[in-house]
This record gives C-alpha cells, structure tokens and sequence, in this order.
C-alpha cells in the first residue's frame, strides 16, 4: 500500500512539473503583444552599467 502512495504522489509531482514548464499565461503575452505593438523592443534591451 504504501509503495503506491509513493508512485502516486511521485506521478503527481510529475505533472505537476510539466503543467509548470508549459503553462500559458495570456495577460504576459498580451503585455508583451502591446509593447512590440508601441514599438518596445525587448531582445535589445540591455542595463546600463554604473562604474562606481
């Protein structure tokens, strides 16, 4: 009995992970969709570097 709670909390621990990696969250990309829309380009943004 206390083999398939392992496997079963180990399956769910699974899914979990992977429902993590592909979820979608559509107000990101709706954010993301309305800066490249104004202009914002987001791959060439890059920090200023302050020399103290």
């Amino acid at each position: 009995m206390q083999a398939s709670k392992l496997i079963s909390q180990k399956f769910i621990e699974l899914l979990d992970k992977i429902r993590r990696r592909i979820a979608y969250v559509p107000e990101v990309n709706d954010t993301v969709s309305s800066m490249k829309d104004l202009g914002v380009n987001l791959k060439d943004d890059q920090k200023e570097q302050i020399d103290n």
